[in-house]
């Protein structure tokens, strides 16, 4: 039997990070600004563009969505925490594709004139 631990990444301090092994590459500004953003559920709404048919659903309806649907596709992003000068951004993805398939990352991006990067993976997960 597989037993699952979550952890919310967004609410550990920085010592606690650095136990995990997420040693900063981003700033402890940054890592603020990404448990503030996300202390709330958020709506993409009208900023979320992709030329295939999407569903937007909250937390509580893709878990319904897993468990009717097993084969039905779910990705979760969390709201980006942003530094002051914008130039550094945190922010959680995780695309659910089945039952044992799927996929997570926490992800440091950072920018350079108008392009983001990814700096760097804090943290991923296979499943």
């Amino acid at each position: 039997m597989v037993q699952a631990h979550t952890v919310d990444l967004a609410a550990l301090t920085p010592r606690e990070r650095g136990r995990l092994g997420l040693i900063s590459v981003a700033s402890d500004e940054t890592w603020a600004a990404y448990q503030d953003a996300n202390r709330t559920a958020q709506s993409v709404g009208a900023y979320f563009r992709v030329p295939q048919p999407v569903t937007l659903v909250d937390s509580a309806s893709a878990v319904g969505v897993r468990r009717g649907e097993p084969h039905a596709e779910v990705i979760w992003l969390s709201a980006v925490g942003f530094n002051a000068a914008h130039t550094e951004a945190l922010v959680a993805a995780v695309l659910y594709c089945g039952p044992l398939c799927g996929y997570g990352e926490l992800l440091v991006l950072a920018r350079t004139g108008n392009a983001w990067y990814v700096q760097a993976t804090l943290a991923s997960v296979e499943f």
